[in-house]
Protein backbone atom coordinates (compact mmCIF):
# COMPACT_ATOMS: atom_id res chain seq x y z
CA UNK A 1 0.00 0.00 0.00
CA UNK A 2 2.77 2.43 0.98
CA UNK A 3 4.62 1.59 -2.27
CA UNK A 4 1.50 2.42 -4.28
CA UNK A 5 1.02 5.78 -2.58
CA UNK A 6 4.72 6.68 -3.04
CA UNK A 7 4.54 5.84 -6.73
CA UNK A 8 1.47 8.00 -7.17
CA UNK A 9 3.17 11.00 -5.46
CA UNK A 10 6.27 10.60 -7.60
CA UNK A 11 4.16 10.51 -10.75
CA UNK A 12 2.35 13.70 -9.78
CA UNK A 13 5.63 15.52 -9.08
CA UNK A 14 7.11 14.33 -12.37
CA UNK A 15 4.01 15.37 -14.38
CA UNK A 16 4.02 18.79 -12.68
CA UNK A 17 7.61 19.33 -13.65
CA UNK A 18 6.84 18.41 -17.24
CA UNK A 19 3.85 20.74 -17.41
CA UNK A 20 5.74 23.67 -15.84
CA UNK A 21 8.18 23.84 -18.73
CA UNK A 22 11.92 24.58 -18.66
CA UNK A 23 13.38 26.56 -15.82
CA UNK A 24 15.91 28.40 -18.09
CA UNK A 25 14.34 31.50 -19.79
CA UNK A 26 14.48 31.86 -23.59
CA UNK A 27 17.34 33.83 -25.12
CA UNK A 28 17.03 37.58 -25.96
CA UNK A 29 15.80 40.64 -24.08
CA UNK A 30 12.81 40.48 -21.87
CA UNK A 31 10.07 42.74 -23.22
CA UNK A 32 7.94 44.65 -20.77
CA UNK A 33 4.26 45.04 -21.11
CA UNK A 34 3.60 48.61 -22.30
CA UNK A 35 1.82 50.75 -19.77
CA UNK A 36 -0.63 53.52 -20.48
CA UNK A 37 0.55 56.66 -22.39
CA UNK A 38 1.51 59.13 -19.63
CA UNK A 39 0.80 62.13 -21.86
CA UNK A 40 -2.53 63.58 -22.87
CA UNK A 41 -3.58 63.48 -26.51
CA UNK A 42 -4.85 66.69 -28.08
CA UNK A 43 -8.43 66.01 -29.21
CA UNK A 44 -11.98 67.21 -28.82
CA UNK A 45 -12.51 65.04 -25.74
CA UNK A 46 -9.35 65.77 -23.75
CA UNK A 47 -8.78 69.36 -24.79
CA UNK A 48 -12.07 70.78 -26.11
CA UNK A 49 -11.81 74.22 -27.64
CA UNK A 50 -13.36 77.44 -26.44
CA UNK A 51 -15.27 79.87 -28.58
CA UNK A 52 -12.12 81.20 -30.24
CA UNK A 53 -9.92 78.10 -30.29
CA UNK A 54 -10.03 74.66 -31.88
CA UNK A 55 -8.28 73.05 -28.88
CA UNK A 56 -7.63 74.48 -25.43
CA UNK A 57 -5.25 73.32 -22.68
CA UNK A 58 -6.33 74.46 -19.21
CA UNK A 59 -4.30 72.23 -16.87
CA UNK A 60 -0.55 71.61 -16.36
CA UNK A 61 0.77 68.46 -17.95
CA UNK A 62 2.34 66.87 -21.00
CA UNK A 63 0.30 66.93 -24.20
CA UNK A 64 0.92 65.58 -27.69
CA UNK A 65 -0.56 65.50 -31.18
CA UNK A 66 -1.68 62.27 -32.79
CA UNK A 67 -2.11 63.81 -36.24
CA UNK A 68 -2.15 67.05 -38.19
CA UNK A 69 -4.32 69.93 -37.00
CA UNK A 70 -6.19 71.94 -39.62
CA UNK A 71 -7.55 75.29 -38.54
CA UNK A 72 -11.05 76.64 -38.95
CA UNK A 73 -12.20 80.15 -39.72
CA UNK A 74 -12.39 82.40 -36.67
CA UNK A 75 -10.37 80.23 -34.24
CA UNK A 76 -6.84 79.78 -32.95
CA UNK A 77 -5.37 76.34 -33.43
CA UNK A 78 -4.15 75.29 -29.97
CA UNK A 79 -4.65 77.63 -27.03
CA UNK A 80 -2.54 77.14 -23.89
CA UNK A 81 -4.12 78.74 -20.81
CA UNK A 82 -2.06 77.04 -18.09
CA UNK A 83 1.53 77.16 -16.84
CA UNK A 84 3.69 74.06 -16.60
CA UNK A 85 2.65 72.66 -19.98
CA UNK A 86 4.69 70.67 -22.51
CA UNK A 87 3.17 70.42 -25.99
CA UNK A 88 4.83 67.90 -28.30
CA UNK A 89 3.68 68.44 -31.87
CA UNK A 90 5.12 65.00 -32.48
CA UNK A 91 6.27 65.81 -36.00
CA UNK A 92 2.81 66.89 -37.14
CA UNK A 93 1.60 70.04 -38.87
CA UNK A 94 -0.60 72.75 -37.32
CA UNK A 95 -1.88 74.52 -40.43
CA UNK A 96 -4.22 77.44 -40.95
CA UNK A 97 -6.79 77.92 -43.72
CA UNK A 98 -7.64 80.75 -46.07
CA UNK A 99 -9.64 83.74 -44.79
CA UNK A 100 -9.46 82.47 -41.21
CA UNK A 101 -8.98 85.93 -39.69
CA UNK A 102 -6.35 87.19 -37.24
CA UNK A 103 -5.70 83.98 -35.32
CA UNK A 104 -2.56 82.10 -34.21
CA UNK A 105 -1.45 78.51 -34.61
CA UNK A 106 -0.29 78.01 -30.99
CA UNK A 107 -1.04 80.82 -28.53
CA UNK A 108 -1.97 81.91 -25.03
CA UNK A 109 -4.55 84.34 -26.43
CA UNK A 110 -3.42 86.97 -23.95
CA UNK A 111 -3.34 84.72 -20.86
CA UNK A 112 -0.13 84.98 -18.82
CA UNK A 113 1.65 81.59 -18.60
CA UNK A 114 5.08 80.43 -17.46
CA UNK A 115 7.22 77.32 -17.90
CA UNK A 116 5.68 76.18 -21.18
CA UNK A 117 7.43 74.21 -23.93
CA UNK A 118 6.35 73.69 -27.54
CA UNK A 119 8.44 71.34 -29.67
CA UNK A 120 8.88 69.10 -32.70
CA UNK A 121 6.59 70.13 -35.51
CA UNK A 122 5.47 72.84 -37.92
CA UNK A 123 3.05 75.74 -37.55
CA UNK A 124 2.14 77.45 -40.79
CA UNK A 125 -0.28 79.60 -42.75
CA UNK A 126 -2.10 81.21 -39.82
CA UNK A 127 -3.80 84.58 -40.08
CA UNK A 128 -1.62 86.16 -37.41
CA UNK A 129 1.39 84.60 -35.63
CA UNK A 130 2.56 81.02 -35.89
CA UNK A 131 3.60 80.53 -32.24
CA UNK A 132 2.69 83.42 -29.93
CA UNK A 133 3.74 83.70 -26.29
CA UNK A 134 4.39 87.43 -26.39
CA UNK A 135 1.20 88.64 -24.73
CA UNK A 136 1.25 90.10 -21.22
CA UNK A 137 4.11 88.98 -18.99
CA UNK A 138 4.43 85.36 -20.14
CA UNK A 139 7.98 84.16 -19.53
CA UNK A 140 10.25 81.09 -19.36
CA UNK A 141 8.86 79.75 -22.62
CA UNK A 142 10.83 77.16 -24.62
CA UNK A 143 10.26 76.59 -28.33
CA UNK A 144 12.39 73.77 -29.75
CA UNK A 145 12.67 72.30 -33.25
CA UNK A 146 9.62 74.13 -34.55
CA UNK A 147 9.17 75.27 -38.16
CA UNK A 148 7.06 78.42 -38.56
CA UNK A 149 6.24 79.28 -42.17
CA UNK A 150 3.84 81.42 -44.17
CA UNK A 151 2.09 83.04 -41.21
CA UNK A 152 0.63 86.50 -41.73
CA UNK A 153 2.63 88.10 -38.91
CA UNK A 154 5.54 86.91 -36.72
CA UNK A 155 6.62 83.31 -37.06
CA UNK A 156 7.66 82.66 -33.43
CA UNK A 157 7.26 85.16 -30.57
CA UNK A 158 8.22 84.50 -26.93
CA UNK A 159 8.23 86.48 -23.69
CA UNK A 160 10.94 87.16 -21.12
CA UNK A 161 13.62 84.68 -20.08
CA UNK A 162 12.66 82.29 -22.85
CA UNK A 163 14.59 79.95 -25.16
CA UNK A 164 14.12 79.45 -28.90
CA UNK A 165 16.32 76.60 -30.08
CA UNK A 166 16.82 74.79 -33.38
CA UNK A 167 13.88 76.51 -35.06
CA UNK A 168 13.26 77.68 -38.62
CA UNK A 169 11.06 80.65 -39.43
CA UNK A 170 10.43 81.42 -43.08
CA UNK A 171 8.20 83.48 -45.37
CA UNK A 172 6.19 85.05 -42.56
CA UNK A 173 4.51 88.42 -43.01
CA UNK A 174 6.33 89.98 -40.05
CA UNK A 175 9.54 89.17 -38.22
CA UNK A 176 10.76 85.59 -38.25
CA UNK A 177 11.62 85.23 -34.54
CA UNK A 178 11.10 87.75 -31.71
CA UNK A 179 12.14 87.36 -28.07
CA UNK A 180 11.67 89.58 -25.04
CA UNK A 181 14.14 90.56 -22.32
CA UNK A 182 16.69 88.03 -21.11
CA UNK A 183 15.97 85.37 -23.70
CA UNK A 184 18.23 83.01 -25.65
CA UNK A 185 17.97 82.28 -29.37
CA UNK A 186 20.33 79.52 -30.46
CA UNK A 187 20.83 77.51 -33.62
CA UNK A 188 17.93 79.06 -35.53
CA UNK A 189 17.44 80.06 -39.17
CA UNK A 190 15.18 82.89 -40.29
CA UNK A 191 14.66 83.48 -43.99
CA UNK A 192 12.45 85.36 -46.45
CA UNK A 193 10.36 87.10 -43.77
CA UNK A 194 8.79 90.44 -44.65
CA UNK A 195 10.35 92.32 -41.72
CA UNK A 196 13.37 91.38 -39.57
CA UNK A 197 14.86 87.92 -39.52
CA UNK A 198 15.53 87.80 -35.76
CA UNK A 199 14.73 90.54 -33.24
CA UNK A 200 15.66 90.34 -29.54
CA UNK A 201 15.05 92.75 -26.67
CA UNK A 202 17.48 93.81 -23.94
CA UNK A 203 19.85 91.36 -22.31
CA UNK A 204 19.37 88.58 -24.85
CA UNK A 205 21.85 86.11 -26.28
CA UNK A 206 21.77 85.17 -29.97
CA UNK A 207 24.15 82.36 -30.87
CA UNK A 208 24.85 80.32 -34.03
CA UNK A 209 21.92 81.74 -35.98
CA UNK A 210 21.47 82.43 -39.70
CA UNK A 211 19.32 85.20 -41.19
CA UNK A 212 19.02 85.68 -44.94
CA UNK A 213 16.73 87.14 -47.58
CA UNK A 214 14.61 89.03 -45.03
CA UNK A 215 12.91 92.32 -45.88
CA UNK A 216 14.49 94.29 -43.04
CA UNK A 217 17.45 93.84 -40.71
CA UNK A 218 18.77 90.30 -40.59
CA UNK A 219 19.55 90.16 -36.85
CA UNK A 220 18.70 92.85 -34.29
CA UNK A 221 19.66 92.79 -30.60
CA UNK A 222 18.84 95.53 -28.12
CA UNK A 223 20.97 96.91 -25.26
CA UNK A 224 23.15 94.64 -23.17
CA UNK A 225 22.80 91.63 -25.46
CA UNK A 226 25.33 89.46 -27.28
CA UNK A 227 25.42 88.20 -30.86
CA UNK A 228 27.91 85.37 -31.28
CA UNK A 229 28.85 83.17 -34.25
CA UNK A 230 25.98 84.33 -36.48
CA UNK A 231 25.62 84.83 -40.24
CA UNK A 232 23.40 87.46 -41.82
CA UNK A 233 23.34 87.77 -45.60
CA UNK A 234 21.29 89.06 -48.52
CA UNK A 235 18.80 90.93 -46.31
CA UNK A 236 17.21 94.12 -47.64
CA UNK A 237 18.25 96.11 -44.57
CA UNK A 238 21.20 95.97 -42.18
CA UNK A 239 22.95 92.66 -41.70
CA UNK A 240 23.44 92.80 -37.91
CA UNK A 241 22.14 95.78 -35.91
CA UNK A 242 22.75 96.15 -32.16
CA UNK A 243 21.90 98.61 -29.43
CA UNK A 244 23.83 100.09 -26.51
CA UNK A 245 26.58 98.01 -24.95
CA UNK A 246 26.23 94.86 -27.07
CA UNK A 247 28.97 92.29 -27.67
CA UNK A 248 29.29 91.03 -31.25
CA UNK A 249 31.85 88.33 -32.04
CA UNK A 250 32.68 85.84 -34.81
CA UNK A 251 29.88 87.03 -37.09
CA UNK A 252 29.60 87.53 -40.84
CA UNK A 253 27.41 89.95 -42.80
CA UNK A 254 27.47 89.73 -46.59
CA UNK A 255 25.49 91.21 -49.48
CA UNK A 256 23.01 93.10 -47.31
CA UNK A 257 21.14 96.07 -48.75
CA UNK A 258 22.30 98.52 -46.08
CA UNK A 259 25.24 98.43 -43.65
CA UNK A 260 26.81 95.10 -42.84
CA UNK A 261 26.93 95.97 -39.11
CA UNK A 262 25.46 98.89 -37.22
CA UNK A 263 26.31 99.29 -33.53
CA UNK A 264 25.21 101.80 -30.92
CA UNK A 265 27.39 103.34 -28.20
CA UNK A 266 29.67 101.28 -25.93
CA UNK A 267 29.46 98.10 -27.98
CA UNK A 268 32.33 95.72 -28.77
CA UNK A 269 32.86 94.03 -32.13
CA UNK A 270 35.56 91.40 -32.64
CA UNK A 271 36.52 88.91 -35.35
CA UNK A 272 33.69 89.87 -37.70
CA UNK A 273 33.50 90.25 -41.48
CA UNK A 274 31.42 92.63 -43.61
CA UNK A 275 31.38 91.95 -47.34
CA UNK A 276 29.67 93.74 -50.24
CA UNK A 277 27.21 95.75 -48.16
CA UNK A 278 24.94 98.31 -49.79
CA UNK A 279 26.18 100.86 -47.24
CA UNK A 280 29.16 100.81 -44.89
CA UNK A 281 30.74 97.57 -43.81
CA UNK A 282 30.63 98.71 -40.16
CA UNK A 283 28.65 101.80 -39.15
CA UNK A 284 29.60 102.61 -35.56
CA UNK A 285 28.33 105.18 -33.09
CA UNK A 286 30.50 106.51 -30.26
CA UNK A 287 32.71 104.73 -27.72
CA UNK A 288 32.96 101.43 -29.59
CA UNK A 289 35.83 98.95 -29.69
CA UNK A 290 36.32 97.05 -32.96
CA UNK A 291 39.19 94.59 -33.34
CA UNK A 292 40.35 91.96 -35.81
CA UNK A 293 37.56 92.64 -38.30
CA UNK A 294 37.47 92.75 -42.11
CA UNK A 295 35.51 95.15 -44.32
CA UNK A 296 35.77 94.22 -47.99
CA UNK A 297 34.08 95.56 -51.14
CA UNK A 298 31.39 97.60 -49.39
CA UNK A 299 29.55 100.36 -51.25
CA UNK A 300 30.24 102.98 -48.56
CA UNK A 301 33.12 103.10 -46.10
CA UNK A 302 34.73 99.97 -44.80
CA UNK A 303 34.53 101.18 -41.19
CA UNK A 304 32.66 104.42 -40.42
CA UNK A 305 32.91 105.50 -36.78
CA UNK A 306 31.94 108.41 -34.59
CA UNK A 307 33.88 109.80 -31.63
CA UNK A 308 35.92 107.96 -29.00
CA UNK A 309 36.19 104.65 -30.84
CA UNK A 310 39.10 102.19 -30.81
CA UNK A 311 39.79 100.56 -34.19
CA UNK A 312 42.57 97.98 -34.05
CA UNK A 313 44.04 95.30 -36.30
CA UNK A 314 41.31 95.53 -38.90
CA UNK A 315 41.39 95.00 -42.66
CA UNK A 316 39.62 97.44 -45.03
CA UNK A 317 40.01 96.56 -48.71
CA UNK A 318 38.25 97.59 -51.91
CA UNK A 319 35.55 99.78 -50.37
CA UNK A 320 33.99 102.41 -52.60
CA UNK A 321 34.69 105.30 -50.20
CA UNK A 322 37.16 105.29 -47.28
CA UNK A 323 38.76 102.26 -45.71
CA UNK A 324 38.41 103.68 -42.19
CA UNK A 325 36.72 106.94 -41.25
CA UNK A 326 37.14 108.12 -37.65
CA UNK A 327 36.09 111.13 -35.60
CA UNK A 328 37.37 112.92 -32.49
CA UNK A 329 39.19 111.20 -29.61
CA UNK A 330 39.53 107.91 -31.47
CA UNK A 331 42.44 105.48 -31.68
CA UNK A 332 43.17 103.90 -35.05
CA UNK A 333 46.01 101.43 -34.65
CA UNK A 334 47.55 98.52 -36.55
CA UNK A 335 45.10 98.43 -39.46
CA UNK A 336 45.63 97.52 -43.11
CA UNK A 337 43.74 99.67 -45.62
CA UNK A 338 44.16 98.89 -49.30
CA UNK A 339 42.55 99.80 -52.63
CA UNK A 340 39.78 101.96 -51.19
CA UNK A 341 38.23 104.75 -53.23
CA UNK A 342 37.05 102.90 -56.29
CA UNK A 343 34.09 105.24 -56.86
CA UNK A 344 33.79 108.77 -58.23
CA UNK A 345 34.67 110.31 -54.85
CA UNK A 346 38.15 110.38 -53.40
CA UNK A 347 38.74 107.37 -51.17
CA UNK A 348 41.08 107.48 -48.20
CA UNK A 349 42.80 104.58 -46.55
CA UNK A 350 42.27 106.33 -43.21
CA UNK A 351 40.22 109.51 -42.95
CA UNK A 352 40.27 111.46 -39.67
CA UNK A 353 37.46 114.00 -39.85
CA UNK A 354 37.84 115.79 -36.48
CA UNK A 355 40.27 116.54 -33.67
CA UNK A 356 42.35 114.68 -31.09
CA UNK A 357 42.54 111.24 -32.65
CA UNK A 358 45.62 109.01 -32.56
CA UNK A 359 46.55 107.28 -35.82
CA UNK A 360 49.35 104.83 -35.22
CA UNK A 361 51.16 101.94 -36.90
CA UNK A 362 48.77 101.53 -39.83
CA UNK A 363 49.58 100.40 -43.36
CA UNK A 364 47.73 102.10 -46.22
CA UNK A 365 48.40 101.16 -49.82
CA UNK A 366 46.89 101.70 -53.27
CA UNK A 367 44.18 104.12 -52.05
CA UNK A 368 43.44 107.49 -53.58
CA UNK A 369 44.99 109.03 -50.45
CA UNK A 370 46.77 106.98 -47.79
CA UNK A 371 46.01 108.98 -44.62
CA UNK A 372 43.93 112.17 -44.68
CA UNK A 373 43.48 114.36 -41.58
CA UNK A 374 40.92 117.18 -41.70
CA UNK A 375 40.93 118.28 -38.03
CA UNK A 376 43.61 119.59 -35.71
CA UNK A 377 45.61 118.24 -32.75
CA UNK A 378 45.58 114.70 -34.06
CA UNK A 379 48.65 112.50 -33.48
CA UNK A 380 49.93 110.62 -36.54
CA UNK A 381 52.92 108.33 -35.89
CA UNK A 382 54.58 105.13 -37.13
CA UNK A 383 52.40 104.71 -40.22
CA UNK A 384 53.46 103.36 -43.60
CA UNK A 385 51.78 104.53 -46.78
CA UNK A 386 52.78 103.24 -50.17
CA UNK A 387 51.56 103.30 -53.77
CA UNK A 388 48.69 105.67 -53.00
CA UNK A 389 47.96 108.49 -55.42
CA UNK A 390 48.94 110.70 -52.48
CA UNK A 391 50.38 109.11 -49.37
CA UNK A 392 49.74 111.77 -46.67
CA UNK A 393 47.43 114.80 -46.51
CA UNK A 394 47.14 116.76 -43.22
CA UNK A 395 45.69 120.20 -42.48
CA UNK A 396 47.70 122.50 -40.22
CA UNK A 397 48.06 122.19 -36.44
CA UNK A 398 48.52 118.42 -36.15
CA UNK A 399 51.23 116.41 -34.41
CA UNK A 400 53.06 113.87 -36.52
CA UNK A 401 56.31 112.00 -36.70
CA UNK A 402 58.75 112.87 -39.42
CA UNK A 403 57.62 111.61 -42.84
CA UNK A 404 60.43 109.75 -44.55
CA UNK A 405 60.26 109.64 -48.32
CA UNK A 406 61.22 106.14 -49.44
CA UNK A 407 59.14 106.16 -52.60
CA UNK A 408 62.19 105.50 -54.76
CA UNK A 409 64.73 103.75 -52.55
CA UNK A 410 68.10 102.88 -54.00
CA UNK A 411 69.56 100.22 -51.79
CA UNK A 412 72.09 97.47 -52.03
CA UNK A 413 71.12 93.85 -51.84
CA UNK A 414 71.43 92.13 -48.48
CA UNK A 415 73.25 88.83 -47.98
CA UNK A 416 74.46 88.07 -44.51
CA UNK A 417 73.76 88.87 -40.89
CA UNK A 418 74.01 92.67 -40.90
CA UNK A 419 73.14 95.62 -43.10
CA UNK A 420 72.78 99.35 -42.78
CA UNK A 421 69.18 100.43 -42.33
CA UNK A 422 67.37 102.21 -45.12
CA UNK A 423 64.45 103.75 -43.27
CA UNK A 424 66.14 107.11 -43.37
CA UNK A 425 65.33 108.15 -39.80
CA UNK A 426 66.10 107.05 -36.27
CA UNK A 427 62.87 108.60 -34.98
CA UNK A 428 60.71 105.79 -33.57
CA UNK A 429 57.60 107.83 -34.41
CA UNK A 430 58.51 108.35 -38.06
CA UNK A 431 55.96 107.79 -40.79
CA UNK A 432 57.13 106.13 -43.99
CA UNK A 433 56.13 106.94 -47.55
CA UNK A 434 57.23 104.10 -49.79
Amino acid sequence: MNRTIGSMVASVVWMGAVCAGPITPPPGPVSSTPGPEPRIAINATNTPGAGNSLYRITQPGSYYLTGNVTGVVGKHGIEINASGVTLDLNGFDVVGVAAMGVFDGVTTDGIVVNNVEVKNGSVRNWGDKGVDFSSGTSRTITVTNVRAAGNAATGIAVGEASIVSGCTSSSNGGTGITASTGSVIVGCTSTANTAFGISASTGCKITACNAFDNGGTGIFASAGSSVINCVSHSNDGIGIEVGFGVTVADCSAAYNGSHGFEASNASTITDCTAIASGGDGFFLYSSIIIRNCAAVDNTGNGIDSQSSCVIENCLAIGNTLDGIECSAYSVVRGNHCRSNGSGTEVGYGIHATANDARIESNYCSANDVGIDVDGSENVIVRNTCGNNTQNFNFVANNIYGVIVDRTAPVTAAVAGNAAAGTVGSTDSNANIAN
